[in-house]
């Protein structure tokens, strides 16, 4: 089996792997009918037209991290059983222990809606994925009830009380008024796809979404279920009405922020930055200031306040707007903004003058 089409194979599924879970099938990939599919409870991703070659319930971490570091062009075969599967690359070998295939979860719903439903699948806008991408970043962790991402007509949504991203598209994403609500996880499986051909929702609350691999020409199916909850908001009123904008130097202010000491691997949702701005730029982090100046000359002072922000948001906002003003008429507020031709996308973030 071609190397490079197996790792292929695998970075699609592996968003889907739930490698803590206590269920060992669901650290695993199974490989069956020409497929290969992952499973973590609340969402999976299949990929069809992979071949036989190799079968069984595998641990996926053993198996990607043999595949991902092996130079030889071929994976080769040397004993696929119930119970075992030698694969040899090159000088390199492994033996891999399978579990029973009972164990993993039967798709009998999604099947069905893949291979009989084909008309009830809808194309999505442009721009609809990366709405979804964008606005899971802003979407709440802990809190159920908002800790996915809505769309309806127009508006793809998401919030989490203090933060709350919307992306408005140029079209309709279903004929109907219908609303759906996708979880964090289930957008996190969308990673490894360049975009969507197509979308499946029913009154069931079964979700599919369907594309191709454009290099292999794979199909690529995530599915899972609408979540349980209703958003309870009214989102435009959270929006300021024609803000006037500046641009910011979003790369730079990124890079300035991944300055301060181990910052870019030490981002949590559960900590924060104060920044001053001015003609340079300052930023205090559990402490320690750090004052950027090369990097930074705005003229007029943008904000003439230090404010306390979150830098996970702050980034995320950062890596997807390109202009941005501050709104202080009632509660101080950060606003971000982009626009293309096929959408505009909106951010609006609390932030807290330090006095």
């Amino acid at each position: 089996m071609n190397t490079a089409a197996l790792l292929s194979v695998l970075e699609t599924v592996k968003n889907t792997v739930d490698k803590r879970d206590v269920v060992p099938a669901l650290q695993c990939v199974m490989f069956a009918n020409d497929s290969a599919v992952t499973y973590n409870r609340s969402v999976g991703t299949k990929v069809t037209g992979v071949g036989n070659e190799i079968q069984g319930l595998i641990p996926f971490g053993k198996l990607y991290t043999f595949v991902k570091s092996v130079r030889a062009e071929n994976v080769d075969v040397e004993e696929n059983t119930d119970t075992v599967l030698k694969l040899k690359a090159g000088r390199a070998s492994v033996s891999i222990s399978l579990l029973d295939k009972s164990m993993f979860p039967e798709f009998t719903v999604i099947n069905t809606i893949v291979n009989e439903q084909k008309e009830k699948f809808v194309v999505p806008p442009a721009g609809f994925l990366d709405g979804l991408r964008k606005c899971s970043m802003f979407s709440a962790v802990e809190n159920f009830d908002s800790s996915g991402v809505y769309f309806s007509d127009k508006i793809v949504l998401s919030t989490d009380g203090k933060r709350i991203s919307r992306m408005t598209l140029k079209t309709k994403i279903f004929p109907d008024t219908r609303q759906v609500v996708l979880s964090r996880d289930f957008i996190l499986g969308l990673r490894g796809i360049p975009e969507i051909d197509s979308f499946y929702s029913d009154e069931a609350n079964s979700i599919a979404i369907h594309t191709v691999d454009p290099e292999t020409g794979k199909q690529v199916i995530v599915f899972g279920a609408n979540m349980q909850v209703v958003f309870k908001i009214q989102a435009n009123k959270f929006f300021p009405k024609a803000p006037e904008l500046v641009e910011f130097p979003g790369s730079e202010l990124v890079e300035g922020l991944k300055r301060i000491g181990d910052f870019s691997d030490e981002i949590s949702e559960k900590k924060s930055v104060t920044i001053e701005f001015g003609d340079s730029l300052k930023l205090s982090y559990e402490g320690d200031t750090t004052e950027i100046k090369e990097y930074f000359n705005f003229g007029n002072t943008l904000y003439n306040k230090p404010f306390n922000v979150n830098p996970y948001h702050f980034v995320a906002m950062l890596n997807t707007c390109d202009m941005f003003s501050f709104c202080t008429e009632k509660t101080p507020l950060l606003y971000g903004a982009s626009e293309s031709e096929d959408n505009k996308f909106e951010v609006v973030i609390a932030i807290k003058d330090e006095k």
